[in-house]
């Protein structure tokens, strides 16, 4: 006969699932439960299942979703407790199995889903988007996406606010990023009525190449949508905006020869396939539709968003178009539109003009400019700008020749052909870049304010001609430019070595004719960089694997871009409450670090944590973080400490990533609640946050030196 003094009581399973964010009936079994445990050793687990566990925080370093703290007041020894109370995780975690639910966290979820197969898209129609994954629709002819293990979710992160639109920059705050820092990878930034949205460069991580995306309600704290929320593909080739909906691009990749010299792997795959359309009115539940036809890797730079939906220009296989010796173009482009995402139409070509390419595209509040290049003769070309209202019908204006004394350039009656090849845009003005096309090469710069009118720019403002010598150097810039609509950005980054007299500089404009030169401090990027709402990111990424990243957060005559200790989701910031006591990164005392190293922030990153605090009573928790107010270990009058992350925080267990969720540590006990929306890492589905009856209305200190 079994020893009833070492076999728990029975415990009946709930008869349904309870309502997400509802408090449990108490079950009568669950006092004589815990006074069980608390007087009981661990019984022994079959030595796999030990195994297992104990490979656990090896493999997956955040598995140990809550630990006593080491050395805490009170109880048996700290080693017996955490073996324990791991013991007694794992059993209510096969509980939550059986039952679908989630005993724990304070917050019920439903049973296990079935996986969604690698590499199907999936659709989810936006009369079921609050209620679960629809039907798989069926991949889309000609796409290749990887059949196997599912795409590596890289992280979120947090940066300064987004600058307003008109806020006038003034300097830069330049930071060398941690190579594997995931706010280094983004390149755009989209602004929606909702939030953010904001699209990675290609990276190769976990052996596998994908492009990350990520989103915001405020600009600041970025989760990250994951692969299968996309049919998986590897490659998100452009966003925006189309009528209600936002748009993302996608396609598959195909394997290409890298050269035995490539040890980064990012270069081993390019886009191939047919492209997908993906739409989502929130930015969390995406719908697959068929995508425009045409070459994905032409899709970054020849897509744009506008006033009548999103247009993309096919540049009729151009090859070596964006190239310093380029070639004339051979075809005319092809163009096709899209109201809201979900039908691609190609454009008429009686309506297009004949002849031309068009090589870069973008939107305007008014409507869509293009540059490219328009047959002039046997084997000639003038550099063209096109401007559109409604993505169909385009006016073509010939860019001028420029005419540059002892540069090379030479005039277009003698047989030269030249073309555009990149815009980039402000407020109020662009610039287009372009090349001769003939031996040296010589690049080209026209400026325009409305798209219309254009006229040559000399000399390269504010940059000036390179002043480097030798073969492939020389008849160019000497820098970069890069703008997002708003701001056109000219920038000179340090040079390491060979021009020792080439000064780093930093220019900002809204029109490309008038100026503000920008100061900079610490460690100044060295390569062109993206634009975004909050400053800009160089990034470095050579064949060798080697990735360096800059980051500049920009800064206004305020001083403004730090970024706000706390920031709800209505985008209000929270007054931080005087009577706590702020933690010190770098000496946080005895207690403090227990409580730490029991919230994993040692593994979790202490630039995750939003605040901390020891408060005084563990009932006013929903103070400074969204409880639902059923928690049971928060309704007691003893002190708790709280720790508040921000963004995604992994929770391999669950097979589930959290959003800003919060670890309490009570009684020397530590455990997370989800305090924010749940992804489900197989299916991509994200859990709103629960219901709360009162929002918080003060912060906990963040970490101070």
């Amino acid at each position: 006969m079994t020893d009833p003094t070492h076999e728990p009581p029975a415990r009946r399973a709930p008869d349904a699932p309870h309502a997400r964010g509802a408090e449990a009936p108490e079950d009568p079994l669950e006092p004589e439960l815990r006074r069980w445990f608390a007087s009981h050793d661990a019984p022994p687990a079959p030595a796999s299942l030990r195994r297992a566990l104990d490979r656990l925080p090896i493999e997956h370093p955040a598995v140990e979703r809550v630990r006593p703290a080491v050395g805490a007041a009170g109880g048996k020894s700290s080693a017996a407790r955490t073996v324990r109370f791991l013991a007694v995780a794992a059993a209510l975690t096969l509980l939550a199995v059986a039952s679908g639910v989630l005993l724990f966290a304070g917050r019920p979820r439903p049973g296990p889903a079935t996986p969604t197969p690698a590499g199907t898209p999936t659709a989810t129609p936006a009369s079921s988007a609050s209620s679960g994954l629809s039907e798989a629709t069926p991949t889309p002819s000609g796409t290749r996406v990887p059949t196997g293990t599912p795409l590596p979710v890289l992280p979120g992160f947090t940066t300064p606010a987004p600058l307003a639109d008109d806020a006038a920059w003034t300097g830069l705050r330049w930071t060398k990023l941690d190579p594997d820092d995931p706010l280094g990878l983004v390149r755009q930034v989209l602004s929606w009525s909702g939030g953010y949205l904001a699209l990675g460069s290609t990276t190769f991580t976990s052996g596998q190449t994908v492009t990350p995306l990520w989103r915001s309600t405020d600009g600041q704290h970025w989760i990250t949508i994951p692969p299968a929320a996309l049919g998986q593909q590897p490659f998100v080739l452009a966003i925006g905006r189309a009528g209600p909906n936002l748009v993302v691009l996608t396609s598959g990749g195909d394997d290409r020869d890298c050269g035995p010299d490539d040890a980064s792997g990012a270069f081993c795959m390019e886009p191939a396939g047919a492209v997908s359309s993906w739409t989502s009115a929130d930015g969390a539940a995406w719908t697959w539709h068929a995508g425009p036809a045409g070459p994905p890797d032409e899709v970054p730079t020849n897509v744009a968003s506008g006033p009548s939906g999103m247009v993309f220009a096919d540049r009729a296989g151009s090859g070596s178009a964006d190239t310093k010796f380029a070639t004339p173009a051979p075809d005319a482009s092809t163009v096709a539109v899209t109201a809201d995402g979900t039908l691609w139409r190609l454009v008429d070509a009686s309506l297009l003009p004949a002849g031309v390419q068009m090589n870069a595209v973008i939107g305007t509040p008014s409507g869509y400019v293009a540059v490219g290049a328009m047959t002039t003769g046997p084997d000639l070309d003038a550099a063209v700008a096109l401007r559109s209202t409604d993505g169909e019908r385009w006016q073509t204006t010939q860019l001028p020749m420029p005419t540059a004394k002892g540069s090379g350039i030479v005039e277009a009656a003698t047989g030269a052909s030249w073309l555009a090849n990149s815009i980039v845009a402000g407020s109020h003005g662009f610039i287009a870049q372009g090349v001769v096309a003939a031996a040296p090469g010589a690049e080209l710069w026209w400026r325009s304010p409305d798209g219309r009118t254009w006229e040559p720019l000399s000399g390269y403002p504010p940059l000036g001609p390179t002043s480097c010598e030798g073969e492939g150097c020389g008849g160019g810039a000497d820098g970069s430019l890069a703008g997002d609509g708003t701001r056109i950005v000219a920038f000179r980054g340090l040079v390491p070595s060979g021009e020792p007299d080439v000064k780093p500089g930093d220019w900002v404009s809204t029109d490309g004719l008038h100026w503000r030169s920008l100061s900079m401090t610490g460690p100044i990027g060295q390569v062109s960089p993206s634009v975004l709402p909050f400053g800009l990111i160089s990034d470095l990424n050579d064949v060798d694997g080697k990735r360096e990243v800059w980051f500049g957060q920009a800064l206004t005559s305020e001083g403004s871009g730090a970024t706000p200790t706390s920031t709800p989701p209505d985008g209000t910031t929270l007054p931080i409450d005087p009577t706590i006591t702020p933690v010190s990164r770098s000496h946080p005392g005895s207690v403090a670090q227990e409580v730490l190293d029991a919230c994993h922030v040692d593994q979790i990153g202490l630039d995750r944590v939003a605040g901390m605090g020891l408060i005084a009573h563990a009932s006013d928790a929903f103070h400074y973080a969204p409880f639902t107010g059923q928690e049971p270990e928060l309704r007691g009058s003893e002190p708790v400490w709280l720790v508040v992350f921000s963004g995604q925080i992994p929770m391999p267990m669950e097979w589930e990533t959290w959003i800003d969720p919060t670890c309490v540590d009570a009684s020397g006990e530590a455990g997370f609640f989800a305090t924010g929306a749940v992804i489900e890492t197989s299916t991509g589905q994200e859990l709103p946050a629960p219901a709360v009856s009162q929002p918080p209305d003060r912060a906990l200190p963040p970490l101070a030196p």
